[in-house]
């Protein structure tokens, strides 16, 4: 990993036994999976709200698209199931 925010975020994770960690970065995942530690994307974030009427569906799919544009490591397979 190369970024020391994934990492502190990790490890501030871990210090207070967090049930989630946010994060996109594919490495960063990975490495919090490793250490036992449950993640989620922005993307699950934003399934998770919409499943809950947190978010109106046209938003939901905006920021989706977002996410995806921005590189953020979400697939196209993802992005077509919730399409």
């Amino acid at each position: 990993m190369d970024d020391p925010g994934e990492v502190e975020a990790i490890s501030l994770a871990l210090e207070l036994a967090a049930d989630l960690l946010l994060a996109d970065d594919r490495k960063a995942r990975t490495v919090a999976r490793s250490r036992n530690l449950a993640v989620a994307g922005t993307v699950g974030v934003l399934e998770l709200a919409a499943q809950r009427g947190l978010v109106k569906h046209p938003l939901y799919l905006w920021h989706i698209i977002r996410v995806f544009e921005a590189g953020c490591g979400v697939g196209c397979p993802v992005i077509i199931r919730w399409l």
